[in-house]
């Protein structure tokens, strides 16, 4: 084995491709001085205490103080602003809450894979700390479930580890779930970061209780999707896994059987326009003709299918639940705000942009942070949404759910079984239902990076204040669309 790990490092050496010349771009582009960058630092960890419902409920204030003075250190210099963003970000994601986070800079990975760069051609399935290939569109032709024990000479441990720190999670589970979907792209930041940009990457596997070295080139986009193709394979996201417009639909309704329906509502947002995404207008209408059809058609069982969700609000669930809640509803038992200048200023900022628009509970936000001074916490009082007075589903309902649901796809988990409105089928969630969310951001001053925070703690419908995942009521390892109706029967 010592062996093994030499001839590793000797491979690594040979595989390292430093900074080109666009990846140079990114490090050397538009400077930003150091008094700038320190000045930033310093608002970032202000506004955060000042704005977060609870900056420290996972890591001490000593613990954090160590950290910014830490990184502080590395402002001395000026960097760019790519740089200046994935430091920051290892600041907020110290905090291990996944709703204080500073974005993933897409648009310069977006930038650079269109441009031909390159990228790790594997995904992997993260369990109980090990590392498995689940999908290979490398020229090894790994097997599904072979298992990887390093990655450019280090154990996974340790390069989970490294990853973790630009991932924002309540836990372990969480950053393992997102690394499932994102591994190329945080190497990718991870090499971006140390000036270095890999045109392959070693990596040893273990089949059949034998280990081997292999040198794993990396893939342009359009040499993935050639791979893909040539596997017959569902390209669901060339990057990320996520969902694509070109080979899954966002949002679908169809049936399984001719009598069990399916829903798969797609994220609780206006994903098909960024600049409007709160507007959950043709999401209602989407919704609407959905049920219609269903109660058209005779269903008995709906499956709302919200795996590989990355959450949104409840103005997009509640009038989904509301086709078949038998009575009023809300997301949270208990629903604690922080009073904060920047939380204030995006409410108010939500009004302004649409003046004419459903905004009553903002309208309500809005008095209650002028009732409540800044730095304070106060319980916010939701109404219950309430059931269609018309209308109704009333057929069984089932909500599928899985490790990669997240946010307000794990809250519209909760209600419906904290409520008994119908069953929760799948795997165990690794996002809580009680859980410190509802985020706003504020931007940095110089560098214009945006910030998100938490502003409330919610706690679940069932009352129960222990951070916690949602436990379906069926646990279902692994589903198949095509058989799930003979499940459901006898369910």
């Amino acid at each position: 084995m010592k062996t093994l790990f030499f001839v590793m490092l000797f491979a690594l050496s040979s595989t390292i491709s430093f900074a080109n010349e666009q990846q140079s771009g990114y490090l050397q582009a538009n400077k930003i001085q150091s008094d700038k960058l320190q000045a930033d630092f310093t608002q970032l960890y202000t506004d955060l205490k000042a704005s977060h419902i609870n900056l420290f409920a996972n890591v001490s204030k000593a613990q954090y103080d160590t950290k910014y003075a830490e990184i502080k250190k590395q402002l001395s210099e000026p960097l760019s602003p790519i740089q200046a963003q994935i430091l920051f970000q290892q600041f907020v994601a110290f905090g291990n809450i996944a709703h204080a986070y500073i974005p993933f800079p897409d648009a310069e990975y977006t930038e650079y894979r269109e441009q031909g760069g390159t990228a790790f051609p594997i995904y992997v399935r993260i369990k109980n700390d090990k590392w498995f290939v689940s999908e290979d569109y490398s020229s090894h032709g790994l097997k599904k479930d072979t298992q990887i024990t390093h990655i450019n000479g280090k154990n996974v441990d340790a390069v989970f580890k490294a990853l973790r720190q630009h991932i924002s999670s309540d836990t372990s589970d969480i950053a393992a779930s997102l690394l499932e979907f994102m591994l190329p792209k945080y190497l990718w930041l991870q090499d971006l970061q140390q000036g270095a940009v890999r045109e392959a990457t070693t990596i040893c596997v273990v089949n059949d209780e034998k280990s081997r070295m292999l040198d794993v080139k990396h893939l342009t986009r359009k040499e993935l999707q050639n791979r893909i193709d040539a596997a017959n394979t569902l390209a669901s996201n060339l990057e990320n896994k996520q969902q694509d417009e070109n080979t899954e639909k966002l949002r679908e309704f169809t049936f399984l059987s001719s009598s069990v329906a399916y829903l798969k509502p797609g994220p609780f947002y206006n994903a098909e326009d960024p600049a409007d995404v709160w507007n959950n207008t043709d999401f209602v209408a989407f919704i609407d003709s959905a049920f219609e059809s269903f109660i058209e058609k005779g269903a008995k069982a709906l499956v709302i299918d919200v795996r590989n969700n990355p959450g949104g609000t409840n103005s997009f669930s509640d009038p989904l639940i509301a086709w078949f809640a038998n009575q009023p509803f809300k997301f949270t038992s208990t629903f604690l705000i922080r009073s904060s200048v920047h939380a204030k200023h995006a409410n108010q900022s939500r009004i302004d942009a649409n003046p004419n628009g459903d905004n009553a509970v903002s309208l309500k936000l809005a008095q209650a942070y002028e009732s409540n001074p800044a730095g304070t916490v106060f319980e916010f009082n939701m109404d219950k949404a309430l059931p269609r007075k018309d209308k109704q589903f009333e057929g069984d309902i089932f909500v599928l759910i899985d490790r990669t649901s997240y946010s307000n796809a794990v809250s519209l988990a909760a209600i419906v079984k904290d409520y008994g409105f119908g069953k929760v089928i799948g795997q165990p969630s690794v996002d809580f239902a009680t859980t410190y969310a509802s985020m706003e951001t504020f931007t940095l001053n110089n560098t214009g990076i945006q910030v998100g925070f938490p502003k409330a703690h919610i706690i679940r419908p069932s009352g129960d204040t222990d951070a916690g995942p949602v436990t379906p009521d069926v646990v279902i390892e692994h589903i198949n669309l095509d058989t799930l109706p003979e499940i459901l029967d006898n369910l």
